[in-house]
């Protein structure tokens, strides 16, 4: 949220799906119990091929992500939703963590292992699951020479590095006062 309305955030591919994604409406409050509400990405009424402006897509948003100086963690094929409207939203930010912090609880199984046992992650993480996507999700797509993304792999890292990060628990209090 901090870099919400910074024109170096506004300008990177992945920043309008991330925020329209992994940023709370409001919050409901249901028998003692708050909860977050999230935009829908509304599925397409009419099943649509897998396209590469879809990986890229993607792509973009886990950049992102690595840009603000985050991995997400989950980039697995349960949490990629193609949308109504031609898009392709990376879902499912509860992993997020700042680079090379440990996580609190276990990644998903099909998390890299290192994730998966709650150790340190890093872009590296991001990278193998997202090469596994290519694998299944993206599995009838063509192969891409644009497409893999190790040689961004050092690019990232130095955004990370060179600043672009949000502190975790002040990321989470604003996520938490919207």
């Amino acid at each position: 949220m901090a870099q919400r309305e910074s024109c170096d955030a506004q300008r990177q591919p992945g920043y309008q799906a991330v925020y329209s994604v992994a940023v709370p409406l409001g919050y409901v409050n249901l028998e003692d119990q708050i909860g977050l509400v999230f935009r829908y990405a509304a599925q397409p009424r009419v099943t649509r091929e897998r396209t590469a402006q879809d990986r890229a897509q993607i792509k973009d948003q886990m950049t992102f992500v690595h840009w603000l100086g985050y991995c997400n963690l989950e980039i697995t094929d349960r949490n990629v939703r193609q949308a109504d409207d031609n898009t392709c939203y990376l879902l499912d930010y509860r992993g997020v963590r700042a680079i090379r912090r440990s996580s609190p609880w276990p990644g998903a199984s099909d998390s890299s292992e290192l994730t998966a046992r709650c150790n340190a992650g890093g872009v590296q993480q991001d990278l193998h699951l997202w090469y596994q996507l290519q694998d299944t999700f993206f599995k009838d797509l063509p192969a891409d020479d644009a497409c893999p993304a190790a040689m961004d792999e050092k690019q990232q890292i130095t955004a990370a590095a060179a600043g672009n990060t949000v502190p975790m628990d002040d990321l989470c209090g604003q996520l938490l006062s919207c």
